[in-house]
């Protein structure tokens, strides 16, 4: 075949492979794929009631305040998106990435300034500009909050540039249509219908957009500085008082969904959260991800008590015990491929049979890392100039995963991978919890709870188990 007929061959069905490729609302209808363990409409009904649903919680817990926690990869994204779809009529969802500016060690403000940021933008987009009342609430509203932030960053030594962050926040805003049928019954409050265009509905920040970087990692994380209780509570008395207003002006409560801890150190999860009582004192609801380790490290146990936890496991594709492969999971996994292609219009099977059962057992019940291997399959069929992805490209693709895997690992890291496969539990200590946190442990949910080294390096750990293993008598 000619190399330019492979490539227009190959693009295309490479790029729905792209595991970084984020769901945006409008996607998630003909994408989503159910999960058996999804927490997303656990969560949604929590924070519908007027009540919490697990009645077996009490004392300080906030039902409001919550923390998705699950592997890189494992889809919090995707499930942060579908709690914003399934709140949209009832809430206005406000959804951000925090991983690319939220500076390490600075602790919970900047969240809140994050948070602030993205009100005020939204705000913006929900006052009529016919209402003249409601334009000079939310002018007020906005300005209490930029003098409030300017007085922080003027006390830490920093530059504050509010005007500039607003519009960074606005650049990635999101406008997500209403049914007319909302404002017509009255489900949008009179003030958020007057003078308004039926199609804004309600705001989301999209996850990836790389605008945000522009806010800059430095001013913020000068607010570490800030030592002045009456400075914090200024912040979120004006915070707080953003979140009135676009409830009055959209007839809704804003929910905050910030995604991306999971992809800070674990220092900054720490830091991040280790003020929580300032995010429990805004006036809305708050659903974060983070990583497995919230649920389970120790120096989070005093986390756990203040907050609701929510787990997303691994996707369960092998059977504990016997090995077998476990249908829940892989099907689930290749149900996510299908509707990739069908959306795509592909109609070929450009990948071999058995090959995505097989690429599904690999990846651990991670989505990301079940896409990433059938897209290092395909480059592999593309470079040696064959149309579809066969036992051979996906062989070098896992030995290639393999390899970037063992290259971090130290003679104590084996150790315990070796223990958490003989045993299927995972060992107290900081270097398991490492493992977790860094997707070379699987949480799987089928039956107990129970644990696997990841599935790339299970064949190369048991030769290595062979070699070390005492000789016979």
């Amino acid at each position: 075949m000619m190399k330019r007929e492979l490539l227009d061959h190959w693009r295309p069905r490479l790029a729905l492979l792209d595991s970084k490729r984020v769901l945006l609302d409008h996607e998630l209808e003909s994408l989503y794929v159910d999960r058996p363990d999804s927490p997303a409409d656990d969560i949604a009904y929590r924070l519908l009631s007027e009540s919490p649903s697990n009645l077996s919680f009490v004392g300080a817990v906030d039902y409001s305040k919550v923390v998705l926690c699950g592997a890189r990869g494992s889809g919090k994204t995707t499930e942060l998106t579908r709690i914003a779809r399934i709140l949209r009529e009832d809430f206005v969802p406000l959804q951000l990435d925090l991983a690319p500016v939220l500076p390490e060690g600075s602790g919970s403000l900047p969240i809140v300034v994050l948070f602030g940021l993205a009100l005020a933008r939204a705000l913006e987009a929900w006052s009529s500009p016919h209402d003249g009342v409601e334009a000079e609430q939310a002018r007020r509203s906005q300005s209490s909050f930029g003098q409030v932030l300017e007085r922080l960053m003027t006390v830490s030594g920093a530059v504050a540039k509010v005007s500039e962050w607003v519009e960074a926040i606005g650049s990635a805003l999101q406008l997500i249509p209403a049914p007319e049928a909302q404002v017509a019954s009255g489900a949008v409050g009179a003030a958020g219908a007057t003078g308004r265009a039926a199609s804004v509905a309600a705001t989301q920040i999209l996850q990836d957009v790389q605008q945000l970087r522009a806010i800059g990692a430095g001013p913020l994380g000068a607010l570490r500085d800030i030592e002045s209780n009456d400075d914090v509570l200024a912040l979120v008395a004006a915070v707080n008082e953003l979140i009135a207003q676009l409830t009055e002006a959209s007839g809704r409560k804003p929910v905050l969904l910030a995604d991306g801890l999971d992809r800070k150190s674990k220092e900054a999860i720490l830091e991040a959260l280790a003020d929580w009582g300032v995010l429990k004192g805004l006036a809305a609801p708050i659903v974060l991800t983070g990583p497995p380790s919230l649920m389970f490290a120790p120096e989070f146990n005093g986390l756990r008590h203040h907050l609701t936890t929510d787990v997303l496991y691994n996707l369960p594709v092998l059977r504990r015990g016997d090995e077998a492969p476990c249908p829940t999971g892989i099907d689930a996994l290749l149900s996510i491929l299908r509707r990739r292609q069908e959306s795509a219009g592909f109609t070929d099977r450009f990948i071999g049979e058995g090959v995505a059962e097989r690429a599904a057992l690999l990846s651990s019940g991670l989505v990301r890392e079940f896409l990433d291997l059938l897209h290092a399959a395909g480059l592999r069929a593309w470079k040696a100039g064959d149309r579809s992805i066969g036992d051979d490209h996906l062989e070098q693709a896992t030995r290639d995963r393999r390899l970037e895997l063992q290259l971090a690992l130290t003679e104590e890291h084996v150790r315990t991978l070796l223990m958490i496969l003989d045993t299927g539990d995972i060992p107290y200590g900081p270097v398991a919890q490492e493992l977790l946190y860094q997707n070379y442990v699987a949480a799987y949910p089928n039956g107990d709870l129970w644990y696997r080294p990841h599935e790339v390096l299970v064949s190369w750990l048991r030769d290595v188990a062979r070699r070390n293993a005492p000789p016979e008598a």
